[in-house]
C-alpha cells in the first residue's frame, strides 16, 4: 500500500476509546500511533477549533496518506495539527519543539494496522521478504 491509497484499516473500540479518552473542544491531545486516522479523525470532531492534535507514526505512509485525507476533506481548516513522521519514543522533544508543557490525552494504540500488513515485509500472511521495519532509513 502506497500513501496516495485510502487506509483500508478499521479502528477496534473507536467509540469506547474516545469516550474514555474524554476529549474536551480545547484540549491538547496526543495520537501515539496514527496509524489509518481513525482515533485522530474523531480526536478533531472534539478538539474543534481551539484544541491541538499530535499525531505520530513511524510509518511514513501512513503520515502521507492522513495528511492527503485532511487536505482532501478540508479537515485542516483551522485547526492546529502536527503530523509527526517519527516512533512516539519522540514525543517529549516533539512536544518541547512545539512548547507545548502539558497534554490533556494521549492514546497509545498498540499494534499492527492492517495497512502495514500489506506489502511491507512484516508479516508471514503473504509469501514476500521480511522487512520487520516501518522505517525504512
Amino acid at each position: 500500500m502506497n500513501s496516495k491509497e485510502m487506509s483500508i484499516h478499521k479502528s477496534v473500540l473507536l467509540k469506547e476509546v474516545i469516550e474514555v479518552l474524554d476529549i474536551e473542544k480545547n484540549d491538547i491531545v496526543v495520537d501515539a500511533t496514527l496509524g489509518g486516522g481513525g482515533h485522530s479523525l474523531e480526536i478533531l470532531k472534539k478538539i474543534e477549533k481551539g484544541g491541538q492534535l499530535i499525531a505520530f507514526d513511524a510509518d511514513r505512509e501512513a503520515v502521507e496518506r492522513f495528511d492527503l485525507k485532511l487536505k482532501n476533506e478540508n479537515l485542516k481548516i483551522g485547526k492546529k495539527i502536527f503530523l509527526v513522521n517519527e516512533n512516539f519514543a519522540k514525543l517529549k522533544d516533539v512536544l518541547s519543539n512545539l512548547k507545548i508543557d502539558k497534554v490533556s490525552a494521549i492514546l497509545a494504540d498498540l499494534g499492527w494496522s492492517s495497512d502495514q500488513l500489506i506489502g511491507k515485509g512484516i508479516s508471514f500472511q503473504k509469501d514476500e521478504r521480511l522487512d520487520m521495519r516501518l522505517n525504512k532509513n
